[in-house]
């Protein structure tokens, strides 16, 4: 009996130990993973940045080429010039080259950390996406192609891969995304697509506010370019001054603009009356219509503003109701200050604000564009008044507020 008992003790200890060492070897087994894991991606960080060091690497060389075949040109043009000159500009250039290249070298360290740690940041959601890791090779004629197309600088494209670094990813490794690339135009043809229709466009500056752009597709390109040619009439240098001011319409699509123009069409503007509204304001134009209808709602009830003025004053439709127009519209009542519309102003003899404050007015535009410390000081008023208006104007909003499914922009 004792045997039996003494058989069950050992075999019961043995159960234990069994169980303690799967648990331990299940511990040992996920630690090791995880550090497999750590280790394999930190091989793949290390192979970014070596990637992006050849990528840098490249383009410094194709700009020193670039640079020495310019200074060879300006030296074939200067042979004529005497000897003992020819050889004194050329040990100038000489030692202006070397200058040039060891800066640019020096340089070179600092952005190419500064890009692969903007990858490294991009690289998980780019990934999550199902887009394939960048070649040195193809990220370095993907950026030599739009550097081209842009007319841009080598430094500015380095800066527009820092602000995005995911453009240097490749396409979408679906079989649906590759057959929708293949017909689609890239962002070198909408480029060149773009200044051919507009020559006067900077796509420098273009890119630099809106480095999205790249990824902007062509039909959304084509339907702004034929909304402001066309149906706008405006004219091509025209239309350049406003995509330079709004890019973000190329981004966005004929669509929402379209919906917006027949609004205010259905209200009574005409063709000449949209496009002097445009080229002063296009932020409206990008706007969903019902936040652009609840805009028009506000300003025409509350501030009392007519169409007239919204064409004066096309920021009436895109400034914020509750951050900006709503305290400052109730602040002038408040202080029986009377906002003189644009409709009227234009009809009035231009005053400074003091000499329209005696007679209880301010300007409009005024006193909605200006910061606050221009639109108190401007009129005599005191900003921390204003500053306390405006706190417990928010505090009371708060509790107007319509409800999170409801439209944004609501009239308070």
């Amino acid at each position: 009996m004792q045997r039996l008992l003494h058989e069950q003790q050992q075999q019961q200890q043995q159960e234990q130990q069994q169980v303690h060492s799967a648990a331990v070897l299940q511990q040992l087994t996920s630690h090791l993973q995880m550090l497999m894991a750590h280790a394999k991606k930190r091989q793949q960080q290390q192979q970014e940045q070596k990637q992006l060091m050849e990528l840098l690497n490249m383009h410094i060389t194709q700009q020193r080429a670039h640079t020495a075949a310019a200074e060879g040109t300006q030296g074939a043009g200067t042979s004529s010039s005497s000897s003992s000159s020819s050889s004194s500009s050329q040990g100038a250039r000489r030692r202006t080259t070397r200058s040039s290249s060891s800066s640019v070298g020096e340089q070179a360290g600092v952005p190419a950390e500064q890009l692969a740690a903007a990858l490294g940041r991009a690289a998980r959601n780019v990934a999550l996406r199902g887009k394939a890791a960048p070649l040195p090779h193809q990220a370095a004629a993907f950026a030599s192609a739009v550097t081209a197309a842009a007319q841009m600088a080598p430094r500015d494209m380095l800066g527009l891969l820092l602000q995005r670094p995911a453009l240097l990813w490749g396409q979408d490794s679906s079989a649906a995304a590759a057959a929708a690339a293949e017909t689609a135009a890239g962002p070198v043809e909408m480029l060149q697509h773009l200044r051919s229709q507009l020559p006067g466009l900077s796509l420098p500056l273009l890119l630099q506010r809106t480095p999205a752009l790249l990824a902007a597709p062509q039909a959304h390109v084509d339907s702004v370019l034929t909304l402001l040619l066309h149906r706008l009439a405006l004219s091509r240098d025209q239309a350049a001054a406003v995509l330079e001011k709004h890019p973000r319409l190329l981004i966005a699509g004929a669509g929402p603009a379209s919906l917006n123009l027949g609004f205010l069409v259905g209200l009574g503007l005409r063709q000449p009356e949209l496009q002097h509204m445009l080229l002063k304001s296009a932020d409206w134009l990008t706007w969903p219509l019902q936040e652009l209808t609840t805009q028009w709602q506000f300003v025409s009830t509350v501030a009392k503003a007519s169409l007239p003025d919204v064409v004066l004053l096309p920021e009436l439709l895109s400034l914020p109701i509750r951050s900006r127009l709503g305290p400052r519209i109730l602040y002038a009542r408040k202080r029986q200050v009377r906002l003189l519309l644009p409709s009227h102003e234009a009809m009035l003899p231009k005053l400074p604000p003091q000499q329209w404050l005696q007679h209880k007015l301010v300007p409009l535009e005024l006193w909605l564009t200006a910061s606050e410390q221009r639109m108190c000081a401007a009129v005599g008023l005191s900003l921390e008044d204003f500053t306390r208006f405006k706190a417990a104007w928010a505090r009371v909003d708060a509790f107007s507020r319509p409800p999170a499914g409801a439209a944004p922009g609501s009239t308070p």
